[in-house]
Parts: C-alpha cells; structure tokens; sequence
C-alpha cells in the first residue's frame, strides 16, 4: 500500500517533484557559477553540499541563490588567496546586478546624463559617480594586469550591458572617496582636490 501524505499526493510522486527540482537548481547554480568552477577540482561536489545543506529563499533568484552560495563558501572553507579572488570577483559581479535591479531608477538617470565617458572633456563640467557599484580586494595578481600590484582595491560597475573594473592604488581611492562626498562637482574641483594639472585630466566611464 502506498503512503499518502495530507493532500492526497503518494510520497513517491513529492520525492520525484522534490528531486526535480533540487536538480534544476543545481544545473542552474553550475552554470551561474562556471567562471568559479574553474578554479576548483571538484565544484560540482560543493554546488550538491550547498543544495542539500541550504533550502532556497522563497521568490530568490538565481542570481541571489549564486551569490548565497558564494558567501557560504567563503564561510565554510578555508580557501586559498586564488580562490578567494575568483569568489570575491563573482560576488562583486553578482551585486552590481543586484544593485542595478534594486536601484533601477538611479541607474537609468545616470545613463541617460549627458556625459563624456574616456575623453578630456570641459573644466567646469560637472561629474557625477555611477551609483551602480562594488568593492573588493584582490589578494594576487590572477585577474589583474600585468602592471598592477596586489594586494589592491577594485570597483567593480556596468557599463554600456557589461560589468567593467578599475583596480584602485591608495591615492586613486581617495579620490574616488572625495569624488563620492563632494559629487557632483567640476571636473576643476575634483582635478585641484587630486593636485592634478586640468588639462592632464582623464574622466572615465566609471565616473
């Protein structure tokens, strides 16, 4: 005789339907988080302890099931400094995304500014910050250019549909952080607050 649970539904038909679905979770957990994977020798065996060990918030999408995954990562092993820059990048990635759904009014009134992105443009200018972004801190040089010293700060942004960085040296993040208070301000003010020459001034895409 076959067990029934409440609603008249056989235990075995749940378990297929429960089944089902920790695999398509699964599938998409993998597949969200391919550029991780390969920095690990068995991720598929941590992407199946994650599924088993946390239940999915409800209306949570992949991408917050992805960056969940991560943090509980990160928590639960002792990873490596490679590692631990492969995961620190995607979840930066994953909160830009998550930024630029939650803060979709600001997004699209930044982009819809008009404004000189990589070129020298007018002194009196005024800049203004994308408020779409993420920090974190790279520990070796496995995702950094060949001219770039870590450890260092990265802000992460989107840009024209893409996700783009810019590694900050310690003199580059206060200005940065200058540029956040006083925003927004001339491209002279933020030039004599660096102790830069105007004309010398390059103002990109992340401002």
């Amino acid at each position: 005789m076959k067990s029934k649970l409440v609603s008249g539904e056989p235990v075995e038909r749940v378990k297929i339907f429960v089944d089902g679905n920790l695999q398509k979770r699964f599938d998409k957990l993998y597949k969200q988080l391919e550029f991780v994977s390969a920095a690990f020798d068995s991720f598929e065996d941590l992407v199946v302890e994650y599924v088993r060990k946390s239940h999915m918030e409800p209306l949570a999408s992949t991408t917050t099931d992805g960056q969940h995954m991560l943090c509980w990562l990160a928590t639960n092993r002792q990873l490596p400094p490679r590692q631990t820059d492969v995961v620190s990048c995607q979840r930066s990635r994953h909160e830009v995304e998550l930024l630029a759904r939650s803060k979709r009014f600001e997004y699209v009134q930044f982009h819809n500014l008009n404004r000189s992105s990589g070129r020298r443009i007018a002194t009196d200018a005024h800049i203004h910050l994308n408020p779409i972004r993420s920090w974190t801190r790279f520990l070796t040089s496995e995702l950094l250019e060949d001219d770039v010293e870590p450890p260092v700060d990265v802000v992460f942004f989107p840009d024209q549909g893409q996700i783009a960085t810019a590694a900050m040296d310690a003199a580059g993040h206060e200005l940065f952080d200058y540029l956040d208070r006083t925003q927004p301000c001339t491209v002279r003010e933020w030039a004599e607050a660096a102790g830069s020459q105007n004309d010398n001034l390059v103002v990109f895409t992340v401002w």
